[in-house]
């Protein structure tokens, strides 16, 4: 497997851009929406497989997702003298059963045809909770086959080594919430979206990923209310962690709206758009040489 091709592609929908930015808009969709106007966070890694076909592993399924990933197959084969690309995965890693992680898994299991069976690794408490929101999905005759894997424990999927760490998403963090490290031949990537901490972390395992994509939901650390790192927090992993390239996902920003009562405060205080956000840390690159 010299020189395997590794593709990365972030999947799901974009932020309602008519509720970001404006302080009336923004905080009237927050109520409205109940705070879920973020990007459902997924991804696709794809790798050399067997009988010359790419390997789909997908993290996550949120709203949107499943369209998500058919649009953008035709985008990643063209001008690439690549293998078949299929929009139906080999295996899928669920991080925990919030909604927004877990939404289109039945309408990606209705896609499955004949006897197909699609490998679904989680936790036991994860499953447990799948279950109890989809019925449907839990019986023999249902197109999911369930994996249940351990924090901290390796396991192989296809040409992909994974290793799920325990993850606390704040005070409704689900029991079996985890992030994965996966790895190709010399090659890291961490989906580090949704938490905010990792309470059995070993820091070297996190060490030089090539790809770390992580979850913020604002720009200042607002840990109570999001239950997430922050903008700021990702600046400290990153370094930390000695991350080549890094990659945000999950972004709202609706709690920086806060730091406008503080008249001291200089840094965002409001939502911001995609380019708005990547000027403010374009600007942190800068002074910090993170």
């Amino acid at each position: 497997m010299e020189n395997s091709l590794l593709l990365v592609r972030i999947n799901g929908t974009l932020p309602d851009l008519s509720t970001i930015g404006d302080v009336e808009k923004s905080e009237r969709a927050a109520e409205v929406k109940r705070m879920e106007i973020a990007a459902n966070t997924s991804c696709s890694v794809f790798t050399d497989g067997a009988k010359n076909e790419m390997f789909h592993l997908l993290i996550d399924v949120g709203e949107g997702v499943v369209a998500s990933i058919e649009k953008g197959m035709a985008d990643i084969a063209s001008g690439r003298s690549i293998a078949r690309l299929s929009s139906i995965p080999n295996a899928i890693l669920i991080t925990h059963s919030h909604d927004d992680h877990i939404k289109e898994l039945p309408i990606l299991l209705n896609k499955l045809s004949g006897s197909n069976k699609l490998n679904i690794y989680c936790t036991k408490e994860c499953k447990e909770q799948i279950a109890n929101k989809f019925p449907q999905i839990a019986g023999s005759r249902s197109a999911a086959s369930f994996n249940v894997i351990q924090p901290e424990e390796s396991f192989e999927i296809g040409p992909l080594s994974v290793v799920p760490i325990l993850a606390s998403h704040g005070e409704n963090s689900p029991p079996g919430s985890v992030i994965y490290i996966i790895k190709i031949q010399d090659r890291k990537i961490i989906c580090g979206w949704d938490f905010l901490s990792l309470p059995n972390a070993d820091e070297f395992a996190m060490w030089n990923p090539d790809l770390l994509i992580l979850g913020t939901q604002s720009y200042n650390p607002h840990p109570e209310e999001t239950g997430m790192i922050s903008v700021t927090d990702a600046y400290g992993l990153v370094r930390r962690w000695n991350a080549k390239e890094c990659y945000l996902v999950h972004y709202r920003g609706l709690m920086d709206f806060q730091e406008s009562k503080n008249q001291w405060f200089r840094g965002p205080v409001k939502a911001m758009t995609t380019a708005e956000l990547q000027k403010n840390v374009d600007s942190h690159l800068r002074i910090s040489g993170v």
